[in-house]
């Protein structure tokens, strides 16, 4: 509901928001299933040509909205803002790797989430600059990286 509120205003809420999804020829299915540990979670598969990545999240209070998995990953932040996702191998020193490609580009980091398993972690890294193509590069040229992404919200 959130994404599609910001891109279409106040119009949309829980209600109507299949509805509004359809009409945008967006594909919705609803699944229900045992409780997670959350009060309440919702979890969006958004599939495309490129493939396919499942998202969970959750609102604490009121208004907490927080992205608490991402994948089999772990996670907890606030869905808001400049980040990096990135999917590396679990093994020392790819935080020091990270920060250091970061701190040469005058990067500062907000927040830094990490979560892990089987081998792997995806880190979701909110920043407070823009995050150039050369930065992306060379983060996804570093050996321990699986991919690394940017996004905005």
């Amino acid at each position: 509901v959130g994404a599609l509120k910001s891109s279409l205003g106040e119009a949309i809420n829980y209600v109507n928001a299949s509805f509004v999804a359809e009409e945008k020829g967006i594909e919705t299915a609803i699944q229900t299933k045992p409780a997670s540990g959350y009060k309440n979670k919702i979890s969006v598969q958004i599939t495309t040509d490129n493939g396919s990545v499942k998202i969970g999240g959750t609102i604490f209070g009121d208004d907490e909205q927080r992205i608490v998995t991402i994948g089999d990953f772990k996670t907890d932040f606030k869905p808001k803002g400049r980040m990096i996702v990135f999917k590396n191998t679990d093994v020392p020193g790819v935080i020091r790797d990270v920060s250091s490609i970061l701190a040469s580009a005058n990067i500062n980091i907000a927040d830094f989430r990490l979560g892990r398993g089987d081998g792997e972690a995806l880190a979701v890294i909110l920043v407070d600059q823009e995050v150039s193509k050369e930065v992306l590069a060379k983060l996804n040229a570093l050996e321990t990286c699986i991919w690394a992404r940017c996004a905005e919200i």
